[in-house]
């Protein structure tokens, strides 16, 4: 194990560090947020932090960029950064906000993980990546505005569609083309050290891998240094130079990327033993297909197919995953089995007992309702589930949250603001069995999660699937959770289930 301090700075590079944290300490109240961390970047290196939530790794990018909380309050250490060989360093441990707004954006940028907060719902993409340009190049003319613009949009490939981009607003951008409009902000003030915060989260393989790749081709042609935080190891391991890990505050671990992160083995939780009769399925469903109408109201309205013959059962103790890329109709299915206002154009669904499976969505705080106490939430569904329960042990508040591995006491009378992420998924899984649902489907149910925590869901699933008669159609990107938990794996293109594993 190698430990980070300040001594740890001299098996660096020679040259002069771009960045170099020593010592850094800061407390929010009584309580000690980021413990002496210490680490280093120079001049084209990629370094990758790795933590769980609330390990600070977030935190210490704050920190460097002068947005730490305003009840946040830097004890000791030292932050320095040298804009070039032979330049004065910057202290930004005390920097004011003047000095920090100009370096905020032309030394350092920012890329955040969550486009939606960051980007401004009522403002175009293309008002605000020219709003970017005007701020950090000193307000250049119009036609440099312009000529900017465009070749920031080359640089993250979406010149091909630049005049709907430009003209589009967040909300309707894709994922991809949302984080790729991130990056071309952070890149506006040609920046030495790009600090990309979780910047694929939530996204598909084949959307995560682009823009990722992305990254690595501007780092490159640029001469950048990259700081990659993330919660992935496998994202690391292929894209860095050397890895800081954090834990509670600290750095307890940090060396060459390839000696830290070694590719180890996961164990697989997969069932050999179901039952897979037409008494045990749970879920059937038979030549589905589907097309959302079309918005406009004159002329013939052509329904473009999402679901084109699907065919998929799902059994007592089964774990079904359905994988594949943003907008394929994952999320689609998952709608017609619950809650969506439209009827499929043609199948036939066959559900065990007529009882409505429950949706487990990816973002729990967007489905519980905030004014509502935990109790509230599931004395509600509990009043309107069937009288004759299958699902025995949970028939009341306290008996539900006992299954998902909550004390009663503690969280019975809490709001959805006082949870954690991990704690209000739990909530919300509780919901869904307080309905005593014959299936569950999770739609990305542990994308928003750090590791530790969708370990805990993925376990906590696997748990129920094994004691109740219930089937689990597991909706994910994530092809490795898919080989460690699900009894079977389909993959959807093109409207069809084209590849079955497992």
């Amino acid at each position: 194990m190698t430990t980070a301090s300040s001594t740890a700075f001299r098996n660096g590079s020679d040259t002069q560090p771009l960045l170099l944290i020593d010592g850094l300490t800061v407390m929010i109240g009584e309580q000690t947020i980021l413990n002496e961390v210490s680490l280093q970047i120079s001049p084209g290196e990629r370094i990758g932090v790795l933590g769980a939530s609330g390990s600070g790794k977030s935190m210490t990018a704050a920190a460097v960029v002068g947005l730490l909380p305003g009840n946040a309050k830097l004890e000791a250490g030292a932050i320095t950064y040298r804009a070039g060989t032979g330049e004065p360093a910057s202290d930004l441990a005390n920097a004011t906000e003047k000095e920090f707004r100009t370096i905020r954006g032309r030394g350092i940028g920012l890329i955040f993980q969550e486009p939606h907060s960051t980007l401004n719902p009522s403002q175009t993409a293309g008002a605000q990546l020219r709003e970017a340009v005007l701020h950090l190049r000193g307000n250049p003319e119009r036609t440099v505005v312009s000529a900017v613009t465009r070749q920031l949009l080359e640089e993250v490939r979406l010149a091909q569609d630049a005049e709907r981009i430009l003209s589009a607003y967040p909300h309707e951008l894709s994922g991809g083309q949302r984080q790729r409009l991130l990056i071309a902000i952070a890149l506006a003030g040609r920046p030495q050290l790009l600090i990309a915060d979780e910047p694929t989260t939530a996204l598909d393989p084949e959307t995560e891998c682009a823009i990722l790749d992305l990254l690595d081709t501007v780092i490159t042609q640029r001469g950048m240094s990259l700081l990659l935080i993330t919660h992935d190891r496998r994202i690391l391991r292929d894209r860095t130079d050397r890895v800081y890990e954090f834990a509670e505050g600290r750095v307890v671990r940090s060396g060459a990327t390839k000696v830290l992160l070694k590719p180890g083995s996961r164990k697989s939780s997969r069932r050999s033993d179901l039952l897979r009769t037409p008494a045990a399925a749970v879920l059937q469903i038979h030549d589905l297909h589907f097309g959302y109408p079309a918005k406009r109201w004159w002329g013939p309205r052509k329904r473009p197919a999402v679901l084109s013959g699907l065919h998929l059962s799902v059994y007592r103790h089964e774990w079904v995953a359905i994988v594949g890329r943003s907008g394929i109709g994952k999320s689609t299915l998952a709608r017609l089995l619950t809650v969506s206002p439209y009827r499929p154009d043609g199948g036939r669904i066959t559900l065990r007992d007529d009882r409505k499976p429950q949706l487990i969505a990816q973002d729990p705080a967007g489905t519980l309702n905030p004014r509502h106490t935990v109790r509230f939430a599931l004395d509600e569904v509990l009043r309107y589930a069937p009288t004759v329960r299958r699902l025995e042990a949970a028939g009341t508040p306290e008996q539900l949250l006992r299954l998902v591995a909550l004390n009663p006491e503690s969280y019975l009378g809490r709001y959805p603001h006082e949870l954690s992420g991990g704690e209000k998924q739990r909530v919300a899984i509780a919901r869904a069995l307080a309905a005593d649902p014959s299936l569950l489907i999770a739609d990305e149910a542990v994308a928003a999660l750090d590791a530790p925590l969708a370990a805990e869901i993925l376990e906590l699933f696997a748990g129920l699937l094994g004691r109740y008669p219930i089937g689990l159609l597991f909706i994910t990107h994530d092809l490795d959770v898919c080989r460690s938990y699900a009894d079977r794996t389909f993959t959807l293109q093109a409207g069809k289930l084209i590849a079955v594993t497992g």
